[in-house]
């Protein structure tokens, strides 16, 4: 199937029909294979280990196959700045023009960058490498944490495979990013510490004196309590958001741990792994990254102030599958789709919660529920535009709950069948038909589980993922991974060789993650007064309010993509988001508007391609 998804990519390249079909199909066939294979009772712990990181690594490479040859994705191509950086400077901690906060959270960067000073291998392949290698982890981390918790290997292993349904896991968890590295940090810590819950504890005291500082109170898995405090202690270095909601994790499932001991459950309270994690945290955040909190804020806050605003009845709730031009949306049965996925969920959410309170004494069981519970809230974000991205970028981690509900539900239901037949005999004789249970064996019920999961799996790329950022293809415009080509990567290499690092660039949104990664650059963004950057491009002409801007950035280079006029913006937006102050583009941006700067006074053509012109900027009218 991976071939096939190789071939629809070069089949997309080119501009041949049937891509998109044969991408559909092969990925369909994929996750239906590895769900039903884990549906199965003959599959050995070894056989289920290695089914489930076959799958993440499969996953993986659809990603892959379809952009080999360099780093294409949005965030991608920030972290490849920060990781150039360290190897051009020899430390970590230098200014990212376009993440501000990713240098405070280096550890992606340093360990990529370490494997390319140690291989001579370029940065892209040891990114690859290094995600890949995290892939691993995270997939054989979870199939422990999973079996650990649930206590059978059968419903871990699903559960392992029904996580990768959630929307970031095929794409955003699979780019060179901080979160695709943390993730698997975070599943081995959440292991280590559920195994330590699982130990008896010692009464003897630990000879060794760090074991005696870091995990008092008996030498019983003080192994794995001092190994989920390195897991920790790396998680926090490498991504702010995971290493926050982990700590949320631990400290619900002390509470958890320590609740359940009402219903006779005799799991440790992990206190102090959870009092580690928060005290890690805090203090990075206190002391190396506090910019994280306004960073943050810009992302949660509207999204918070967005819901409210629905709830109360002051602005109207955003329709979904309405951003972006309506040719770069899906079509209306993917849409079908990706609604009937959430339904899914919703619908074996209260079975699921109502299975695990039967085990309530089972505290790690138990804080899945809560995390499960939460998608439910998550989802409520997406009533605004301003909270679509905080709901993607929670996915990742409440649906470590909702795969283990799925795969309780599943397990629970085919475990049942001959119950649900005798229900059903006993229902015909009552009813004089035969019902539709009646009809259902275990193999039929398997089958719609894996029909089921397949929903879940192509509906969750679907919310998260526009049809034209599954494969490559032609450039589109302000399409983010579509709009980013060779030209624009030679524009900014060209502009690095002829001028030097650091200059400041003014383009458009995908341009700039270019000037960044590959030319060095400072690319402007922001607003100047009241009104933004792109003001310089969106107007007719160039006036007096451009010239204040140019001259208040400190602009060097305008780097104008004239590919920009085919089309409307994919993605709602050339430049910035407020770019019209509020309005949208119902036609493509005028070409006039790009090619002024030929005649305006005070720019100087220095490089042109054909698509894309670099005009610098005199010192007269930037200064």
């Amino acid at each position: 199937m991976l071939i096939v998804q190789a071939l629809a990519g070069d089949a997309s390249r080119n501009g041949r029909a049937g891509a998109l079909t044969a991408y559909w199909i092969s990925f369909s066939l994929i996750v239906a294979a590895a769900v039903g294979t884990q549906l199965l009772r003959a599959p050995t712990r070894t056989q289920r280990l290695g089914l489930v990181v076959a799958t993440g690594v499969g996953l993986y490479m659809v990603k892959v196959l379809a952009y080999p040859n360099g780093f294409t994705y949005y965030d991608e191509l920030s972290h490849y700045r920060t990781a150039a950086d360290i190897l051009r400077f020899g430390r970590a901690f230098h200014p990212n023009p376009v993440l501000a906060v990713g240098p405070y959270f280096p550890g992606l960067e340093l360990v990529t960058s370490a494997l390319a000073r140690l291989s001579g291998l370029s940065l892209t392949s040891c990114g690859l490498i290094v995600i890949g290698a995290g892939r691993v982890l995270l997939a054989a981390a979870l199939y422990g944490l999973l079996t650990e918790v649930t206590n059978s290997p059968r419903v871990g292993a699903l559960a392992s495979v029904l996580y990768m349904a959630n929307p970031s896991f095929l794409y955003f968890d699979s780019d060179f990013s901080y979160e695709s590295f943390a993730l698997p940090l975070a599943a081995l810590a959440l292991l280590l510490v559920v195994k330590w819950m699982h130990t008896p504890a010692g009464e003897g005291r630990s000879k060794t004196r760090v074991l005696r500082i870091v995990a008092p109170g008996g030498r019983e898995g003080s192994g794995l309590f001092l190994g989920a405090v390195l897991a920790l202690g790396a998680l926090t270095v490498t991504h702010h958001t995971t290493s926050y909601l982990v700590a949320v994790f631990l400290v619900v499932l002390s509470v958890c741990a320590l609740a359940s001991r009402r219903w006779g459950g005799t799991d440790r309270i992990p206190w102090r792994l959870a009092g580690w994690s928060v005290a890690m945290a805090g203090l990075w955040l206190g002391f190396v990254a506090p910019s994280t909190i306004k960073y943050l804020g810009a992302v949660f806050g509207p999204a918070i102030d967005g819901v409210k605003q629905v709830l109360l009845f002051n602005q109207a709730a955003y329709t979904p599958f309405s951003g972006g031009t309506p040719a770069a949306r899906a079509p209306v049965w993917l849409q079908i789709l990706a609604i009937a996925s959430v339904l899914i969920i919703l619908a074996f959410l209260p079975l699921g919660l109502a299975l695990i309170r039967r085990r309530r004494r089972e505290a790690p069981l138990l804080a899945l529920g809560v995390v499960a519970a939460a998608y439910v809230p998550v989802q409520a974000l997406r009533l605004t535009g301003a909270g679509i991205e905080s709901a993607n970028r929670s996915f990742e981690f409440v649906f470590i709950g909702v795969a283990a509900i799925l795969a309780l539900c599943f397990a629970h239901l085919l475990d049942h069948t001959e119950p649900l037949l005798a229900l059903a005999v006993r229902g015909r004789r009552l009813l004089g038909r035969r019902p539709a249970a009646a009809r259902l064996g275990s193999r039929r019920l398997a089958a719609l589980a894996v029909g089921a999961s397949t929903i879940l799996f192509v509906g969750g790329v679907i919310v998260l993922w526009p049809p034209y950022g599954l494969l490559p293809g032609r450039y589109i415009a302000g399409a983010d991974i579509r709009s980013v080509t060779d030209q624009g990567i030679a524009a900014a290499r060209w502009i690095r060789r002829e001028y030097g690092i650091d200059q400041h660039v003014l383009t458009d949104r995908s341009d700039a993650q270019l000037v960044a990664a590959y030319g060095d650059g400072d690319p402007i963004e922001g607003s100047v007064g009241s009104g933004s950057v792109a003001r310089v491009f969106v107007s007719s002409q160039v006036d007096a309010t451009d010239r204040e801007i140019l001259r208040s950035k400190h602009v060097g280079f305008l780097l104008v993509d004239t590919r920009l006029a085919t089309a409307p913006p994919a993605r709602g937006f050339y430049f910035t988001a407020t770019e019209l102050n509020g309005g949208t583009w119902t036609h493509p941006i005028a070409r006039s508007w790009l090619t002024k700067f030929a005649t305006a006074p005070g720019f100087s053509l220095v490089f042109d391609d054909g698509a894309i012109q670099v005009y610098r900027v005199l010192k007269a009218l930037s200064s």
